[in-house]
């Protein structure tokens, strides 16, 4: 009897150990997809944020036409060279646009950020832009 009844708290045991365990994996994969939309809303809003300067909205513009030097972009908006490249940076940043090297000359153009509620984001942003045509 004493060896039943030994079995059976260790069956008890182990039952309850399972549950255990089951509720920690469940809140493991609770905090997990909890962070993975927090990574992907901060991805989210860097391309927003990114976006929130009217100069960096004309730039994407333009380069949803084609791609292009900071010298044609900056030529093209009316910009400081400075200004220009500072905003080509922050868009860079945030995966807006992405940047070639041909020789000395770095070529921009629309880039594709690797989360995709961000790309999604962007893709937005830019079917907005070819839309109007120009801002």
């Amino acid at each position: 009897m004493a060896s039943r009844a030994a079995k059976s708290a260790v069956k008890s045991t182990a039952k309850s150990v399972a549950k255990s365990a089951a509720r920690s994996a469940a809140a493991a994969v609770a905090v997990a997809a909890a962070s993975t939309a927090a990574a992907a809303a901060a991805a989210a809003a860097r391309v927003c944020h990114a976006l929130g300067h009217p100069d960096r909205l004309r730039l994407v513009a333009l380069l949803v036409k084609a791609e292009g030097g900071v010298g044609a972009l900056q030529r093209a908006l009316g910009l400081r060279q400075a200004a220009t490249s500072r905003h080509l940076a922050v868009l860079r940043g945030a995966q807006v646009v992405a940047a070639r090297r041909d020789g000395g000359r770095v070529y921009y153009r629309i880039g594709v950020p690797a989360e995709p509620l961000a790309a999604a984001t962007l893709r937005a942003v830019v079917r907005a832009l070819a839309a109007a045509h120009r801002i």
